[in-house]
């Protein structure tokens, strides 16, 4: 129930607190059962969607950082670019350039 609450609705700002009393139970109950199920917290599994997402939309479409930022639950662009770079290892930007000449190149390379 926490996992599919929070599938649809990582792109709010949402916290512990708000699954437990979706779930009504207890929140420091809810952390503890969430992280003996899945073996990680609920902000890195929260954090993982919201990454997996934005990194779906910075290879498929056009919109600009800040867009999907915003779209995958960060109201702060730095703190999504501070995330981002924690997590992949590079900028938001930085993998959009590398993703789309990896792709460019595939496309060059390939035989017609």
């Amino acid at each position: 129930m926490i996992i599919d609450y929070t599938e649809r609705h990582y792109q709010e700002d949402i916290s512990i607190s708000d699954l437990a009393k979706h779930c009504s139970i207890n929140a420091n109950y809810a952390s503890q059962l969430f992280k003996h199920e899945m073996g990680i917290t609920f902000i890195s599994f929260l954090t993982g969607l919201r990454i997996d997402h934005a990194l779906w939309l910075l290879s498929h479409t056009d919109q600009t950082v800040f867009a999907i930022a915003a779209q995958v639950g960060y109201s702060d662009y730095f703190y999504f670019a501070k995330v981002f770079k924690k997590t992949m290892g590079c900028t938001p930007t930085a993998y959009r350039k590398k993703n789309n000449s990896d792709r460019e190149a595939y496309h060059e390379s390939k035989p017609s």
